[in-house]
């Protein structure tokens, strides 16, 4: 009788193992893929943030526009807010292919590469389109209206700026030591 239950035994045990084996693999694909829609969804939450600051209710708000200069503005903020989504989403595709790649074990050094240059082209076709949309709302401002734009542009650009490196969490200002390290102006 004993003999008939080992091997019975045994195949439970064999069961189990397999079973455990296979919640192990299923729990680490799912922390691997929620992991990635975190990283999608905290960009995209980033750029409805940019969105709103940039819409078109806030500079109505600030600058205070008459219906005249909001017909006019309408037109590049929208313009202007479909290339930054547009640019931003390609970013964060840049940004997600660049981390997967560095994860990998060999690295493909040139594809690395290509990837850090279209991040910095993308990066600079978005400031070219945010000093154009700049100059575009300053062409329909009054002199107190451009004086309010300027403040409004130096808060997106000093808080950009103050973060300082991306991810790093450090809120530093204008000429503080990641700045001096970066320029070396002290």
């Amino acid at each position: 009788m004993k003999n008939r239950e080992k091997p019975r035994i045994l195949i439970y045990v064999v069961i189990l193992l397999a079973a455990m084996n296979i919640a192990t693999f299923a729990t680490i694909w799912y922390h691997v893929r929620q992991s990635n829609q975190s990283q999608e969804v905290t960009a995209t939450g980033q750029l409805e943030g940019d969105a709103q600051a940039f819409s078109d209710r806030y500079f109505r708000d600030r600058l205070g526009f008459t219906s005249r200069q909001m017909n006019t503005f309408r037109g590049s903020s929208m313009e202007f807010r479909r290339k930054a989504r547009t640019i931003n989403q390609d970013l964060i595709g840049c940004r997600i292919s660049m981390l997967d790649e560095m994860r990998l074990d060999k690295p493909d050094l040139e594809k690395l590469e290509m990837l850090s240059d279209s991040i910095g082209t993308l990066h600079t076709g978005l400031k070219q389109y945010t000093y154009r949309y700049y100059l575009d709302i300053k062409e329909i401002c009054s002199e107190d209206q451009i004086r309010e734009l300027n403040r409004l542009f130096e808060e997106f650009f000093v808080n950009d700026y103050r973060m300082g490196p991306q991810g790093s969490g450090r809120q530093q200002g204008p000429r503080g030591p990641w700045f001096q390290r970066q320029t070396g102006i002290q």
